[in-house]
C-alpha cells in the first residue's frame, strides 16, 4: 500500500505545481483552456453532427444544426483563441454574478441552518464580487482570469489529493 500513497501524494504534488505555474503565467493557462474547450467543442459537435445524420431520427436537422455550430464554434475558438478567452471569459463573469444573486436570494428564503444560510450568503457575494470584478476589467482580465481560476482550483485539488494520501497512510498502518 506504500506505493499506492506514493502514486497519491505525486499526483497531489503534481496538481499542485501545475496549479502553481497556472497562477504564476495566468496568460499561458488561459491559452491552453481556451484551446481545450475549442477542442472539446470542435469533438462534441462532430459527433453530435455525425450521430444526427447516421440516426436520422425526427428532428435530425436540429441535430445537426447545433452540431454544426459546435463545429464552428469550435474551429473559431482554435483558430482565434483571445478571442475565445474573451468571449468565455465574459461568459464565465456573467455566470458568476448570476450565481451570486441565485445564492442570495435562495439565503434570504433558506430558514432551516444558520450555518447553510450563511455559507449561501458568502458564496453569493463571492459570486457577485468575481463577477463585477470580471465585468470591470473585461476585456482585461480575459487575459488572467481562466488560467488564474484553474490554477487555484488545481493547486486546492491538490492539497486535498496529499491530505487523501496522508489519511491513507495512516489508515494503513
Amino acid at each position: 500500500m506504500a506505493r499506492t500513497t506514493s502514486l497519491v501524494t505525486f499526483e497531489g504534488v503534481l496538481l499542485i505545481i501545475l496549479g502553481v505555474a497556472a497562477i504564476a503565467l495566468p496568460l499561458a493557462a488561459t491559452i491552453a483552456v481556451t484551446f481545450l474547450v475549442g477542442l472539446i467543442l470542435l469533438i462534441a459537435g462532430g459527433i453530435r453532427t455525425y450521430s444526427a445524420v447516421a440516426n436520422h431520427h425526427s428532428g435530425w436537422g436540429w441535430g445537426v444544426a447545433i452540431g454544426l455550430i459546435g463545429v464552428a464554434t469550435g474551429l473559431l475558438v482554435i483558430l482565434d483563441p483571445l478571442a475565445g478567452e474573451v468571449a468565455l471569459t465574459a461568459i464565465i463573469g456573467a455566470f458568476f454574478f448570476v450565481e451570486g444573486v441565485v445564492n442570495l436570494v435562495s439565503a434570504i428564503g433558506y430558514r432551516r441552518s444558520v450555518s447553510v444560510r450563511g455559507l449561501l450568503v458568502i458564496r453569493g457575494l463571492l459570486g457577485l464580487l468575481i463577477g463585477v470584478l470580471i465585468a470591470v476589467e473585461w476585456p482585461v482580465s480575459a487575459d488572467w482570469f481562466l488560467g488564474m481560476l484553474v490554477g487555484i482550483n488545481l493547486v486546492f485539488a491538490g492539497a486535498s489529493v496529499v491530505a487523501f494520501a496522508r489519511a491513507l497512510g495512516k489508515a494503513k498502518e
